[in-house]
């Protein structure tokens, strides 16, 4: 699995979201809210930015109408068998 700018943004977004000290509890949630945003102009090319876009999203608390855009550019990049593959002009490899 690669890392990339969506998955780094995720996954820190879930820890200040979930690990930042009281003290600190002002400025994650600005931290949190500007990564939330930065999530909403983002447009995944992968199956696995996409997913990280969707839980991203979720976790920073986006409106319902971000997560549903979200949740559908993941679902319409399954194909009929039902499995998603890693880039969008490639087979499905699992």
């Amino acid at each position: 699995m690669s890392r990339g700018d969506l998955q780094s943004a995720t996954l820190s977004l879930y820890l200040l979201k979930h690990y930042s000290p009281a003290a600190c509890r002002a400025e994650s949630e600005l931290t949190i809210s500007k990564a939330k945003t930065w999530l909403e102009d983002q447009d995944p090319a992968t199956t696995q930015d996409r997913a990280f876009d969707l839980m991203g999203l979720v976790w920073a608390n986006a409106s319902v109408d971000s997560i549903r855009r979200a949740t559908c550019a993941l679902q319409d990049s399954q194909r009929q068998d039902g499995r998603s593959p890693q880039m969008p002009t490639i087979g499905t490899d699992a």
